[in-house]
């Protein structure tokens, strides 16, 4: 109601680009650092630590749980995240003049995956002359990347349990990732991954 009445009460419905644009800004604010300079949140008083820690923050009350799972997991995912680079950076120079900014174009392609904007893709980002079993490669070194970067989704820290949708959906994204990686490259990533992350314990027996 209050959408399809605006106009006539003399309000004009606009987004925030267009808002900007009339109205740039004219103070800038400096966000807290938090403790040791990790940042602070909306969700959590300990900073970052609902990410990270056992902090206490949960959204429902279940007598007996905790959130130890989360250093793990945590830990688990940077560990795979910095094994997930390096394979990048270094199968990567095989394929793209310059790996950062590969990565950084591909999101063009995710948004609009047709015939005409991979070829633009790797005119752009790739040395000439790519046979299609490179571009099929550099192709899985993207998606990887992707899904390195998909795994550290906010929810998948924010709830209370490990076995939940959100934590499993993190490792679903750390799943792919690894299976990625397998595929370009001899490192294995996975042995560690599972090492780190056995440590991770359900509240569900």
């Amino acid at each position: 109601y209050v959408l399809r009445r605006a106009n006539a009460y003399g309000f004009e419905l606009i987004n925030y680009g267009a808002f900007l644009e009339r109205f740039p800004p004219r103070w800038e604010a400096e966000l807290k650092r938090g403790a040791q300079e990790e940042g602070t949140a909306w969700s959590c008083i300990h900073g970052v630590g609902r990410w990270r820690q056992d902090c206490g923050c949960r959204v429902a009350d279940h007598p007996g749980w905790n959130q130890r799972w989360r250093k793990p997991l945590r830990d688990a995912m940077d560990g795979l995240r910095d094994g997930l680079a390096a394979v990048f950076e270094n199968e990567g120079k095989k394929y793209f003049t310059d790996c950062t900014a590969a990565r950084n174009a591909y999101i063009r392609v995710v948004l609009q995956r047709t015939d005409e904007e991979l070829d633009r893709f790797f005119e752009n980002q790739s040395p000439p002359g790519l046979s299609p079993a490179d571009r099929v490669s550099a192709l899985q070194l993207l998606e990887m990347q992707r899904h390195g970067m998909l795994m550290f989704t906010s929810c998948g820290w924010f709830f209370n349990e490990l076995s939940g949708l959100e934590a499993t959906q993190i490792m679903q994204y750390a799943d792919r990732a690894l299976q990625l990686a397998a595929a370009v490259a001899p490192d294995d990533l996975e042995a560690a991954f599972v090492e780190k992350l056995a440590e991770a314990v359900s509240n569900i027996a």
